[in-house]
C-alpha cells in the first residue's frame, strides 16, 4: 500500500471507528505518564506525553511524545519529539520535528519529520514512507521503502527501496549545508505548524463565543461560506493589483492584502474546530473546546501531507474558512448599521 492509500485509510480509521468504540480523553498542558493499561482508544494532547503502558489505540499531538508500551492498533502521532518503543499492531503516522521508531509495527509507517531514525529493533510489517530533511534506517521493511528526503543513510534492510532524490548514504563534506539546509526546513514547516496550533488555542481561549458561532457556521452553511470565501479572494487580489498601480492606493492595497493573509491565516483553525467538532460527536468525546480543536487540527495537517489529494483539501479549507470569516463581518456591518 503507498503512503496517499496508507494516510486516507488513517484518516477514514480516525473518523469511523471512535464511533463504535469506548473513547479515553487525556488533554493537559504538563507532562502526563500512563503506567496503567487503557483499554480504550486514546485521543491526548500536552507537553509531554508518555505511555508505559499498553493502549488500543493512539491519536496524540505535544510537545514531546514517548509510546513505550505496546499499542494494540493504530498511532497517529504528531509532536516535536517522537519516540515508538513499544510495539504496534497496527499501522503508525507519525510527524515531528525528530521521529525515532524503534520497535515492531505489524502492518504499514508513514513518518515525515526534520530527523527521522528507524533503530536497529525498528520492524515494518509491509511498507513504510518517510519523508523529512534526514533519515537513518537501520531496521527491516519486509516490503517496499520509500525515502524522500535530503539526506539518506541506509544501513538496514529492505524488501525494495524506492529513493526520490537527495543524498543517499552518508554524505561527504561538500554535501552537509545542503542536507543542513533541508532538515532546517522540515523543521521550520513544523514549527509554522505548532505555531498555528498554538495561535488556535489561543483564540479558542479569549473569545471562545466567536469561534463556537464561527465554527458552527462552518458545519451548517459549507457551500455558501465556500463560494463567498472563493470569490472574496479573487476580488481581493483583483482590486489589490488595481489599488497597487495608484499612488494614493498603494497604502490600502497593502492594507487589503494584510487583512486578506490574516484571514487566510485563521481561516483553517475556523474548519479545524469544526472538523474535531464533528469527530467528537461521532466518538462521544464531550464539548472539551480545545481538544476538539487539537483533534480537527491534527486530522486536517495530516491529510495536508497527501500529495495533490491534500492541497485540494487544504485549498477548500481555506476558501471555507475564509468565507466564514467575510460572512461575519457583513452580519457585523450590518448590525451596525441597523443600530445606527
Amino acid at each position: 500500500m503507498n503512503g496517499l492509500r496508507l494516510i486516507v485509510l488513517l484518516f477514514l480509521v480516525v473518523l469511523v471507528a471512535p464511533g463504535a468504540q469506548a473513547v479515553r480523553v487525556i488533554a493537559g498542558d504538563q507532562t502526563n505518564v500512563i503506567s496503567e493499561p487503557i483499554n480504550d482508544d486514546v485521543f491526548a494532547s500536552g507537553g509531554t506525553l508518555t505511555f508505559d503502558a499498553s493502549i488500543e489505540s493512539l491519536v496524540a499531538a505535544g510537545g514531546e511524545i514517548n509510546v513505550n508500551g505496546p499499542v494494540v492498533g493504530d498511532v497517529i502521532v504528531a509532536g516535536g519529539r517522537v519516540r515508538i518503543n513499544g510495539p504496534v499492531g497496527g499501522k503508525v503516522l507519525l510527524a515531528g520535528g525528530a521521529v525515532d521508531l524503534n520497535s515492531r509495527v505489524e502492518r504499514n509507517a508513514v513518518v515525515t519529520g526534520g530527523d527521522v531514525v528507524f533503530g536497529p529493533n525498528a520492524s515494518v510489517g509491509r511498507d513504510a514512507e518517510v519523508s523529512g530533511g534526514t533519515f537513518t534506517h537501520q531496521g527491516t521493511v519486509n516490503g517496499t521503502l520509500g525515502v524522500s528526503s535530503g539526506t539518506f543513510v541506509n544501513n538496514g534492510t529492505a524488501g525494495s527501496v524506492r529513493y526520490d532524490g537527495g543524498i543517499r548514504n552518508r554524505p561527504d563534506r561538500s554535501d552537509v549545508p545542503g542536507a543542513l539546509l533541508s532538515g532546517l526546513a522540515a523543521v521550520l514547516s513544523f514549527l509554522v505548524t505548532l505555531g498555528y496550533l498554538i495561535l488556535g488555542l489561543l483564540l479558542l481561549l479569549v473569545a471562545p463565543g466567536t469561534a463556537r458561532v464561527l465554527e458552527a457556521r462552518v458545519r451548517d452553511q459549507p457551500l455558501p461560506a465556500f463560494v463567498i470565501g472563493l470569490v472574496s479572494l479573487i476580488a481581493a487580489v483583483i482590486l489589490g493589483i488595481i489599488l497597487l498601480v495608484t499612488v494614493v492606493g498603494a497604502p490600502i492595497a497593502i492594507l487589503l492584502w494584510l487583512a486578506v493573509i490574516a484571514g487566510v491565516m485563521l481561516a483553517g483553525l475556523v474548519v479545524s474546530l469544526a472538523v474535531g467538532r464533528l469527530v467528537g460527536r461521532a466518538a462521544h468525546l464531550g464539548e472539551n473546546r480545545f481538544l476538539l480543536f487539537v483533534i480537527g487540527f491534527v486530522l486536517l495537517n495530516l491529510v495536508y501531507l497527501i500529495p495533490f489529494l491534500g492541497g485540494l483539501v487544504k485549498f477548500v479549507v481555506v476558501c471555507l474558512g475564509f468565507g466564514v470569516l467575510v460572512m461575519a463581518g457583513m452580519d457585523l456591518l450590518s448590525a451596525s448599521r441597523r443600530a445606527a
